[in-house]
């Protein structure tokens, strides 16, 4: 599967763990991925999303699985 480069802004680590908050139906939901090498602001993802997943493309500190969300493109 090839790996998927996100922004490094998108990825909240907490305890050694790292996840991303995907984003269906307005509400927000955490997800556990496996990262590879940091690439300038990007950084390989090489488990935990897949091809259509919406990101939040910058965590804020306060976000917390399962709340609601207003999409800002």
């Amino acid at each position: 599967m090839p790996k998927a480069l996100i922004p490094s802004s998108a990825v909240r680590q907490q305890d050694g763990k790292a996840a991303v908050f995907l984003i269906r139906d307005n509400i927000v939901e955490r997800r556990a991925v496996t990262l590879g090498l940091q690439r300038g602001d990007d950084v390989e993802v090489l488990a935990g999303v897949t091809e259509g997943d919406k990101l939040v493309a910058k965590v804020p500190e306060n976000l917390r699985d399962a709340q609601s969300v207003e999409v800002k493109q």
